[in-house]
């Protein structure tokens, strides 16, 4: 591994100015969006597009501060093979397991702040199946990979260099609850950030976290989904 908290922080610095700078030329893509899938409804169509930002800033980030400046091959982040067994064992049970254990700790949540997730507001706006799946691409495909290659195959590793498997899990897990701006659901997050990299250590690539994660946010996406009245 040849990077370290320097390209760390500075690729998360490019995502956030990503972010940021969304709001001046967003509205173009929207725009472009609009014309092109009339059918989709104005908060749907924000989120792909919000995401869809994300994504190429995330993984882009990614890119430019391993492979690119240090020569490095995507194995070097996890994207490795990995055995059908560790997959099933560590990505499919250990996703079931995070989403039950994220579950009962945002109903827990849910009673000292009952404020709903930007997600659970856009799937409670879904109108059509091809609404449904563009969605659930995001959140089981997209959003999983995205943060998994950050979080898990970028910031992990550096953590792990300097303080251990345990230290590291436990500091790259904060880091991930913390970047999602969400006081309230942070240390659930923070947890399951570092459930992740265990998963990732224990299946030996970055697709068993993959699948966790995918599994974990696909079942929490058709559990609001269903909560909020949708057919």
């Amino acid at each position: 591994m040849r990077w370290g908290y320097l390209e760390v922080v500075a690729a998360f610095a490019a995502i956030l100015v990503a972010g940021l700078s969304f709001p001046r030329w967003g509205p173009a893509l929207q725009v472009f969006l609009a014309s092109h899938a009339p059918g989709m409804g104005p908060v749907v169509r924000d989120f792909v597009v919000g995401y869809g930002v994300q994504f190429v800033a995330t993984v882009g980030a990614v890119w430019v501060f391993a492979p690119l400046l240090h020569r490095v091959r995507w194995s070097a982040l996890g994207l490795r093979p990995a055995p059908g067994r560790a997959l099933l064992r560590w990505g499919l049970g250990g996703g079931l397991v995070l989403f039950v254990l994220v579950l009962v700790a945002g109903m827990l949540l849910q009673r000292f702040h009952p404020q709903p997730q930007a997600v659970e507001q856009v799937l409670g706006q879904v109108r059509s199946g091809v609404e449904m799946t563009v969605v659930m691409i995001i959140l089981v495909v997209l959003a999983p990979f995205a943060e998994e290659l950050f979080f898990r195959g970028f910031v992990y590793p550096v953590f792990r260099r300097t303080l251990g498997v345990w230290g590291g899990a436990l500091c790259s897990g904060a880091f991930f609850g913390l970047a999602h701006w969400d006081a309230w659901r942070a240390l659930p997050l923070a947890l399951g950030g570092a459930a992740l990299a265990y998963i990732y250590e224990r299946s030996g690539s970055l697709y068993g976290c993959w699948l966790a994660h995918a599994v974990w946010n696909g079942a929490m996406g058709l559990t609001y989904f269903l909560a909020s009245g949708g057919t």
